[in-house]
């Protein structure tokens, strides 16, 4: 199985959330950090059907 790609910044209380539960569940993943209010974040916000564009 190959490992999971969390996106978030490391600071961020959802990412811990999610990493958290992560952890306690024992699946692997992988953190890239990502700053989705940065311009970089872009790509990442196109995805996102939550996002408010």
């Amino acid at each position: 199985m190959s490992d999971l790609k969390l996106l978030g910044l490391r600071v961020s209380v959802y990412t811990r959330i999610a990493r958290i539960a992560l952890a306690e569940k024992d699946i692997p993943y992988r953190l890239d950090e990502v700053d989705i209010f940065a311009d970089s974040g872009a790509r990442q916000r196109a995805h996102n059907r939550f996002s408010r564009q």
